[in-house]
């Protein structure tokens, strides 16, 4: 299962790199619109942080296929399907102990909110005219709850 779970994390790596190549492009044309310094740029990486919802702990080839249909993946269809992994015919998620590699430094997952593991994920706010101090890392907890108010404060509206 070595070769499946590396594969697993190949393809969320390649969609992040991906994810992060288009933001680059859109960040790229407000910049050549010459609007970069006025613009709050928001970023929430994901809606909680890794998920453990795969029930056999190897990963899943077809999180609906499993989760809902109750279609179980054996380790020869995943062996015998790796180059299949991140193409179209594929809904592949990660393996729980991908999942819990990821939430650090925290435990566990969202499935046990006691210990924050996938119920913190990360967030990254820029407005190059407004925010003068760039590049630190913030503890302060906030929720999603708070980003329209920020945004209607910011653009001054009541």
């Amino acid at each position: 299962m070595k070769k499946v779970v590396a594969r697993e994390m190949e393809v969320y790596a390649g969609m992040l790199a991906y994810c992060d190549n288009q933001i680059g492009r859109i960040i790229q044309s407000i910049k050549d619109l010459g609007e970069y310094d006025n613009t709050m740029i928001i970023f929430i990486m994901g809606d909680n942080g890794s998920s453990a919802e795969d029930p056999t702990g190897q990963g899943l080839t077809s999180e609906i296929g499993v989760l809902v249909n109750g279609v179980e993946d054996t380790e020869d269809f995943m062996v015998k399907n790796l180059d299949e992994f991140g193409g179209p015919w594929m809904a592949e998620h990660y393996s729980n102990g991908w999942a819990h590699a990821m939430n650090t430094p925290y435990q566990w997952d969202k499935k046990i909110a006691s210990h924050l593991g996938g119920s913190r994920t990360g967030m990254v706010i820029s407005w190059p005219a407004r925010i003068k101090q760039t590049g630190q890392i913030r503890s302060q907890f906030t929720h999603i709850t708070d980003i329209v108010p920020t945004i209607l404060e910011a653009t001054n509206i009541p």
